[in-house]
């Protein structure tokens, strides 16, 4: 894991509903002013009334009290720095150089498309949380994160909303609210983005990631691989366990954190040599897609021998 993962996972990403409140940012309700509410129960319904009755004249529809869509007012995620310390950490070792103290961050995955439709159904949720929050445009950032690029949202839609290139993965758009795009299939191959490329769309994209990260032995986007795109993930694996001689910690993470199915996809000669004997006997007969070995199958038998030596009992 690296610090971005950390800071996502353990400290600033949060799921946010409109029904909650953070930090105290709302003002406490012996503090509010009364005087709206008030005019909300007594003036709010004279004036629909007046309004429904001049439409009516004029033999125009009419509707009051109209709920404005039902999907769930939630944010994918929401990211809150609350001092400079947090905002450089984020800006200097994430693809998020540009975040400010609010940062909403949406998800639109190889099956879900960004469309303009979808593009401002985020941008109302952004609204409606700084109308809770009472922040201004200036405190806040939109992200949408597209395994896809969506280019009848970035180049075809300038009636809606027109953006600007950043660089080759990152346009923003000219409202007073920033609204940031990042297509993950033309992300840079560096650390800072690796959270990322783990959900690119580009079968080819996520390969060279996957090498990448083998070759680095960063196994925990491996794990993460495995959960998203499977068959990409095994497919990388077994061309690469030839040219990767893991070391027993390596081996042990594969083992009991990323899961028995992807033992088939390493040396059996390394995991012979650096698993647990108890949980080898377990599983190896089914996990391992080959056959042993002469020399694997003497390893065994010395493993097994010197297990027997330590400890009698054990098996």
């Amino acid at each position: 894991m690296n610090q971005y993962t950390d800071l996502l996972d353990l400290r600033t990403v949060i799921g946010y509903n409109s029904s909650q409140s953070f930090g105290g940012c709302l003002a406490p309700n012996n503090m509010a002013d009364t005087q709206p509410q008030v005019e909300r129960t007594e003036i709010d319904p004279i004036f629909k009334q007046v309004l429904t009755d001049r439409c009516e004249q004029l033999n125009i529809p009419l509707r009051t009290q109209v709920e404005v869509g039902r999907m769930p007012r939630t944010m994918d995620a929401l990211i809150r720095l609350s001092n400079p310390q947090e905002i450089e950490q984020v800006q200097t070792q994430t693809p998020f150089g540009y975040f400010r103290e609010h940062n909403q961050v949406e998800f639109k995955g190889k099956g879900d498309p960004l469309t303009i439709e979808g593009y401002h159904l985020i941008l109302g949720r952004a609204h409606f949380y700084m109308g809770e929050q009472r922040i201004s445009p200036s405190q806040m950032t939109v992200t949408i994160i597209c395994s896809r690029k969506p280019r009848k949202v970035l180049y075809h839609c300038e009636d809606h909303v027109e953006f600007q290139k950043v660089d080759s993965a990152h346009y923003v758009s000219s409202e007073k609210l920033p609204v940031h795009i990042i297509p993950i299939n033309e992300l840079a191959m560096i650390p800072q983005n690796y959270p990322l490329l783990v959900f690119a769309a580009s079968d080819r994209k996520l390969r060279e990631f996957l090498q990448k990260t083998l070759e680095e032995r960063n196994l925990a986007y491996i794990r993460y691989a495995y959960a998203v795109r499977a068959e990409i993930t095994k497919e990388v694996l077994a061309m690469a366990r030839r040219h990767y001689r893991l070391t027993r910690p390596e081996l042990e993470f594969i083992y009991n954190d990323i899961g028995q199915e992807l033992l088939p996809f390493y040396n059996p000669g390394d995991l012979l040599k650096h698993l647990n004997t108890r949980d080898l006997l377990k599983h190896l007969s089914t996990e391992v897609q080959r056959p042993l070995s002469e020399e694997e199958r003497k390893m065994l038998r010395q493993l097994l021998e010197d297990q027997k030596k330590k400890s009698p009992t054990s098996l």
